[in-house]
């Protein structure tokens, strides 16, 4: 996949965002996610997505065949919201394809997709956020440990590259999607909101750190009400 560079971009952060889109240029657009035919799971997905966004046409990505065999996750469906920011939704942490031994359950596989929202100028700068993604969904293969809402993920305290001051993720129930009723179970969409280790810090100093949580993610809404990670605002 080629990335096209305007000439007149000049800014040191432009310059830094080529190179997070270049370090992680290893996805490709595909218009379907398998070639399996029934899949009551991903059409209820896809009709939830349609419906939130119906004059938006989605961006269709699957992960290189070698990540496929560690992460749940197949593929991504991608939003460019009003120019302004990238809507990510994953596939596959929740049952996709049609499963009778999991019909009526309470919860559809893992419960959950994963979505984020980024702000950048190309799809290929959400690269890193969707490999960030795939490692979160392959830990929870091996270790059976289910994200939920108003829960901070661990991390090393190290940004997730040089490039931005986000060091974690916190879950949060995607305020656009929400939950889902499917054949297969219940599934809720949980995004992953950026955060510095400032952030972090300061909610496990805190005497109740759910009620820090909390109260961060409600600070955050009222200024940014979609979630939206901005690694420029974080850079400077």
């Amino acid at each position: 996949m080629e990335i096209f560079v305007p000439k007149n971009e000049t800014t040191k952060f432009s310059r830094l965002k080529k190179r997070i889109a270049l370090g992680w240029n290893s996805f490709n657009y595909t218009k379907v996610v398998s070639v399996k035919e029934n899949a009551p799971g991903l059409d209820a997905i896809e009709k939830r997505l349609s419906k939130v966004y119906p004059l938006i046409t989605p961006i269709y990505i699957s992960i290189p065949v070698e990540k496929r065999a560690k992460s749940p996750i197949e593929g991504f469906r991608i939003y460019h919201v009003n120019n302004e920011y990238f809507h990510i939704v994953s596939l596959g942490m929740s049952e996709l394809y049609s499963k009778k031994a999991a019909f009526s359950s309470r919860y559809s596989k893992y419960g959950y997709e994963m979505t984020a929202k980024l702000k950048v100028d190309t799809v290929e700068e959400c690269y890193w956020l969707l490999d960030k993604m795939i490692e979160y969904g392959e830990h929870t293969k091996n270790t059976e440990c289910y994200f939920i809402e108003d829960e901070v993920l661990s991390s090393n305290n190290k940004p997730f590259s040089s490039e931005m001051h986000y060091t974690t993720c916190i879950v949060s129930e995607d305020p656009l999607l929400g939950k889902l009723e499917t054949i297969h179970g219940e599934v809720q969409f949980l995004q992953l909101v950026g955060a510095t280790e400032k952030d972090v810090c300061a909610i496990k100093m805190s005497r109740d750190s759910y009620s820090a949580t909390q109260t961060f993610l409600k600070q955050l809404k009222k200024e940014n009400p979609e979630m939206v990670m901005d690694l420029v605002k974080t850079k400077n």
